[in-house]
This record gives structure tokens, sequence and C-alpha cells, in this order.
């Protein structure tokens, strides 16, 4: 399509018509491919323009905010995700979503309710659960979402791209909180016998949504 080859190998009366065809093809590729390319792939927008991808994802209410930082890769995966490989937009959408948002620098993981608390109090992840010997059973499985991002990596999330979220994700899945590990350490000192101890202190951010 790019080098229009039926017009590129068709017959030519005389030297005159030859670089018609030339100026012709030139203008084409210069001025008028990428529209028309656009247009041929309208029904898989994943392999036109960046425009086009950027275009998409905004009509479909995915990605309307500064995406200028976000690769022409992970825009394509993105779309691809959406519209083809997960239609109902799940927890695997969401993920793809954050990664590409985001980074890989993050957990997402549904909370069980404690059965005998008031919802949506005493919520825990599975994790948490099996970490802390609790039993299974006391819990129920929940469609409230909990993403926690690495202290590391993470300063702060954007809260476009959390509106974003909560506006894409379908009514049945729910992002109670994006949370945060906070880690610090010092040392304390005791002249009687002069021994260091360090401690470490762990806290957890929660940023309900």
């Amino acid at each position: 399509m790019y080098e229009l080859l039926p017009l590129k190998n068709s017959h030519t009366a005389n030297q005159v018509e030859a670089e018609l065809n030339e100026l012709v093809i030139l203008l084409y590729q210069k001025l008028l491919y990428e529209r028309a390319h656009d247009a041929n792939v309208s029904g898989l927008p994943f392999l036109g323009s960046y425009e086009l991808v950027t275009n998409s994802l905004v009509a479909g209410n995915v990605a309307s905010f500064d995406t200028s930082s976000i690769s022409d890769a992970d825009m394509r995966y993105l779309l691809l995700a959406y519209k083809y490989r997960n239609g109902k937009r799940g927890i695997h959408f969401l993920r793809t979503f954050l990664k590409c948002v985001w980074g890989g620098d993050f957990e997402v993981n549904q909370l069980w309710q404690h059965k005998a608390k008031t919802y949506p109090l005493e919520q825990k992840t599975r994790t948490q659960i099996t970490e802390e010997s609790l039993n299974i059973d006391d819990y129920f499985l929940t469609s409230r979402l909990r993403i926690s991002l690495i202290a590391e990596v993470a300063q702060e999330f954007p809260m476009d791209v959390a509106q974003m979220l909560r506006n894409t994700l379908p009514a049945r899945l729910f992002i109670a909180e994006i949370s945060q590990e906070q880690k610090s350490q010092g040392n304390i000192f005791f002249a009687t016998h002069a021994v260091a101890y360090s401690v470490v202190f762990e806290a957890t951010d929660f940023v309900p949504l």
C-alpha cells in the first residue's frame, strides 16, 4: 500500500507519464499514506498510527489523561488488551493498564472480608490471611481491590490516572485503596554496654479512593 505498486507497475506511454506517476506516488507517501493507512486499519486501530491508537483509547474512556510518557509499544499493548484480549476489563486488564502507565512495580490483590466484622472493615489480602495464620473460612472474597506500590519507585500516584481507573473498570470491581509501604531504619545506642541496636519501622500508607 505504501509503494502504490499497481500504479508503480502500470504501463506508461512516455517519459512524462512515468514522471507523473512517480510524483503521485511521492506525494501520496508524504501527505496521504498515514491517513489512508489509519482508515484501512480502523477495525484494528492498534496497527495504526500513534494518533489513531491514542484517539481510540480516549474514545473508549481508557486513557483520557496525559499519555506523553507512555511508550508507543505500551499504548498499543493497552489498546489491544482493552479491545481484544480482555473485553470484560477485569483484573488482568487492570494489571495491563498499570504496567503501561506506571511500570511493573506494583501488586493488585482482591480483598477478603471477615464474616463477623462490619463490611468493609477488617479486610485483608489472601497473603495477609496466610501470613497471620488466620482461617480463610472466616472470610469471603469481595470485589474490592488493593493496589500496592513499591516504595523505592512510587512517590505519588497521579490522581488523574486513579480517576481513570475508576472509570475504566466495570462496576463489579472497585479499587478500595492504593497503598505504599514505607520503611525507615535507625540505630539506638545504650551507653552502659555500648551495644548498638538497629530498628526498622514499617508503615503502610493507604489512600482510599
